[in-house]
């Protein structure tokens, strides 16, 4: 299981990589909901969360992420801290529904870098078309959905697949 898990996220990467180049000077905005949570009504990830969040971070580790855009919750910080860590960015907070923000503060850092967005199922989709200008759709049980905008259009991959590698198993 670990080898297939291993081969998903290098494919997902080499996809990724093989993205059309972004505008000059410009990087590649990735989009995703917030992981696996504990209940429903409970604001932690699970710890299929947390390992989804780690598969996250390494699927992403061949980019290079300047920053980290999360809703303030706790399911979206998690999901995005391991690549924040990773990439030793912080994370900014903007408010879930405040998609001119979230667009504008994401097409500013991608003058520097690629960009991580984690936002919720009901979010990612008006997101994605504040930024992108397509439509997409996310179901309620759908996280690993995996949105890449750049100069050529938007890409949806599948990344991580529901048995993730631990958490201690993602890139060094």
């Amino acid at each position: 299981m670990r080898n297939g898990v291993g081969v998903l996220a290098i494919v997902a990467c080499s996809v990724i990589g093989m993205a059309q180049s972004p505008q000059s000077g410009g990087g590649h905005i990735f989009i995703v909901r917030h992981a696996e949570k504990i209940t429903e009504t409970a604001d932690d990830l699970s710890a299929q969360g947390k390992a989804r969040a780690a598969c996250l971070a390494t699927t992403l580790k061949d980019s290079k992420v300047a920053a980290v855009i999360v809703s303030p919750t706790n399911r979206a910080l998690q999901t995005g801290e391991p690549t924040a860590s990773e990439f030793k960015v912080q994370t900014r907070s903007i408010k879930a529904d405040d998609y001119v923000a979230i667009a504008a503060a994401a097409k500013d850092a991608a003058k520097n870098g690629d960009v991580l967005i984690v936002g919720h199922s009901n979010t990612v989709p008006l997101i994605v078309k504040a930024i992108g200008n397509v439509d997409v759709a996310v179901g309620n049980s759908e996280y690993d959905k995996l949105f890449v905008i750049d100069s050529a259009g938007v890409a949806q991959l599948h990344y991580c697949p529901t048995a993730g590698p631990e958490p201690e198993s993602r890139m060094k």
